[in-house]
């Protein structure tokens, strides 16, 4: 599945679909490649989907 695909699923904008991907690959979240999106902490991402995130400056 592309971003493009992801965007299109869940009726997004694909920058923003980008830039959510950016920040939770930056958290170490998800991992994701070429055919790969991995979350290797599921417990984690649920916590963070949870909680407000201040914007990053």
């Amino acid at each position: 599945m592309t971003q493009l695909d992801l965007a299109e699923a869940i009726a997004a904008n694909p920058a923003y679909v980008d830039r959510v991907l950016a920040r939770l690959r930056e958290d170490g979240l998800v991992i994701t490649g070429r055919c790969l999106f991995h979350i290797p902490a599921p417990e984690e991402l649920a916590r963070a989907a949870r909680e407000p995130t201040p914007p990053k400056t």
